[in-house]
């Protein structure tokens, strides 16, 4: 609930003293609108999973994800995250069966000498849907290129939070909404072909 100034996450101020959420919050969102019926109930169904092994191998396998046997990427708000600690350059691939998320993160935060790559064969795409919410692309390492070749279809609208290089550079199509970017990094689209919709630079730079 919004107290103007302030914004409380598990507790209500209803009088002198505030009372507090009796529980754990361990997903926390915020929106810059209302959401719909809809849009909530697809969030509410989305799986989520991350990458966890320093091993390069294909999206479909669900011994990498640590919500096997549930693999990511198969409805609009599902969370993707590979940010498992890299002793390598390590590639992820999206085989045959193209995947949709509505968050990706991408990189390694613990010791960031090693990038990640997700690439596509087989005719697969990555697609970003959010159920009208808004995706996200957020590259959590600092210091090192992180890449996707995949192809990239917008079926939503796109946040990229960066502080160091990302490269796009499979192709992108779609064009659901605005492309904004965020963060101190760079974005390399790399992509042959212009970005659909429109694009919001936050203080930031993109390259295309």
């Amino acid at each position: 609930r919004m107290v103007s100034p302030f914004m409380r996450l598990g507790s209500l101020q209803t009088g002198s003293a505030p009372t507090f959420y009796n529980g754990v919050l361990d997903d926390v969102r915020l929106y810059n609108g209302w959401l719909t019926t809809n849009q909530i109930a697809a969030l509410a169904n989305a799986s989520s999973g991350n990458w966890a092994a320093d091993a390069s191998d294909n999206w479909s396998v669900a011994s990498r994800w640590n919500s096997s046997p549930t693999v990511p990427g198969i409805n609009p708000g599902d969370y993707a995250g590979l940010t498992y600690s890299l002793t390598a350059p390590r590639t992820v691939t999206i085989d045959t069966t193209s995947r949709t998320v509505g968050t990706l993160y991408i990189g390694d935060p613990t010791t960031p000498a090693y990038g990640y790559t997700l690439a596509a064969s087989g005719g697969a795409q990555l697609t970003f849907n959010n159920s009208g919410a808004g995706a996200s692309l957020v590259q959590t390492s600092s210091t090192v290129t992180d890449v996707i070749s995949a192809p990239i279809v917008l079926a939503d609208s796109l946040s990229i939070s960066n502080n160091s290089l990302l490269t796009l550079s499979g192709t992108i199509s779609g064009s659901s909404g605005a492309f904004y970017k965020y963060g101190s990094g760079t974005v390399q689209i790399a992509a042959a072909g212009k970005f659909p919709g429109n694009v919001d630079r936050k203080s930031t730079r993109l390259n295309s």
